[in-house]
């Protein structure tokens, strides 16, 4: 989908090797979390205790991504427009 996006507005600018986008501060990049699924009940292999535990692992590896993430973005510049806000990036298309 980006590339088509990509594509088309390659196409009406007369610099795509420079241009500047406005993503939506609530799109969810601070949100984001890892999600584990298993079909079969615990076994030998893998016990209720070591499924807890790589849970704990997951949730804190989602917790240092988003405090990563969260940091870097409030590096970026914003733009507020009335009821929305949005980051503003530069780049070519």
């Amino acid at each position: 989908m980006v590339g088509i996006i990509a594509s088309v507005g390659g196409r009406h600018t007369s610099t795509p090797d420079h241009a500047w986008f406005a993503v939506w501060e609530g799109h969810g990049f601070d949100l984001a979390s890892t999600r584990v699924a298993w079909l079969d009940p615990p076994g030998e292999d893998l016990t209720r205790r070591a499924r807890d535990e790589y849970r704990a692992q997951l949730r804190d590896e989602d917790e240092r991504r988003r405090a990563s993430i969260v940091a870097a973005l409030g590096d970026v510049p914003r733009v507020d427009l009335p009821n929305r806000a949005y980051y503003l990036l530069e780049g070519s298309v």
